[in-house]
């Protein structure tokens, strides 16, 4: 059982990413931190989430953010197992720069009830909501897998 004040922050980390749906430019250039203006990527939004809630800085982007001295990994393994995970974790995922540590290239948050929040490369703006076994099997098409779940609040 999760104690009710983390459960109220888990609900405010959520209920802030929710809250940034249809109204997030998504880009990498100067202005990615500039979520309350209406633009980011997806490690800046979830980065401005946590300093918003828990005044926790997690890292600039999601090279800094999977090996954040504040988060833990909870799961790792060739897919997440939902019975780890818990509304707030950040999901990482591959990209294309193999440089970084793990090929890091996006994150994504867990909502709960197996679903995702996170800002894409769409020329829609928005924070996306999507079924988290829908999206990991559209990224595994796409030549990009599951890393690790890392947890930035003790549970």
């Amino acid at each position: 059982m999760i104690p009710w004040n983390l459960e109220i922050l888990r609900n405010e980390l959520i209920g802030l990413m929710l809250s940034l749906e249809g109204k997030i430019r998504y880009t990498q250039d100067e202005r990615r931190d500039l979520i309350e203006e209406g633009y980011g990527d997806c490690s800046s939004v979830v980065r401005w989430v946590y300093l918003q809630v828990l005044q926790t800085d997690i890292g600039e982007d999601t090279a800094v953010q999977i090996i954040s001295h504040h988060g833990r990994d909870v799961d790792e393994n060739r897919y997440p197992d939902r019975l780890k995970l818990l509304p707030g974790d950040l999901l990482f995922f591959t990209g294309h720069d193999h440089t970084r540590p793990y090929s890091v290239g996006h994150v994504e948050m867990y909502i709960g009830d197996g679903m995702l929040a996170g800002q894409n490369d769409r020329k829609v703006p928005g924070i996306f909501i999507k079924p988290m076994d829908t999206y990991i099997r559209d990224i595994y098409k796409n030549g990009h897998h599951y890393i690790k779940t890392r947890r930035y609040m003790d549970s």
